[in-house]
């Protein structure tokens, strides 16, 4: 009944990441592609530090970047003992483009990484 075929599903779900791997058959490696269509990257490719790096992901999404004001609003907030769904509507709105940026900075350290 219902465990076999939740059984089956997990199996299909097993096979199907197992053949959507960017792995070569060899399990080598498989450089992801850059902006430019290239794969790989040398070392002059990237920005020449980061701030010029941070600026760079800011100017990809400006709408995050200008929601990063609340986190010191939600700070703030809190400190000027506002309301608890006042403070806690600030933070919401924080945590949005704090998320993007840990997504972000996880994509780019395994690109660089491998």
């Amino acid at each position: 009944g219902r465990c076999s075929a939740s059984g089956a599903m997990m199996a299909a779900q097993q096979s199907l990441r197992r053949t959507n791997s960017k792995l070569g058959d060899q399990g080598e490696y498989s450089a992801v592609p850059t902006s430019n269509g290239e794969r790989g990257s040398s070392e002059g490719d990237g920005p020449a530090n980061d701030c010029e790096g941070g600026l760079n992901i800011i100017k990809g999404q400006p709408v995050l970047a200008c929601m990063l004001v609340f986190v010191p609003i939600g700070y703030a907030a809190h400190f000027m003992g506002m309301s608890a769904p006042v403070v806690f509507g600030c933070n919401f709105l924080a945590i949005i483009p704090l998320a993007w940026l840990i997504g972000k900075s996880t994509e780019d350290v395994s690109a660089s990484v491998g």
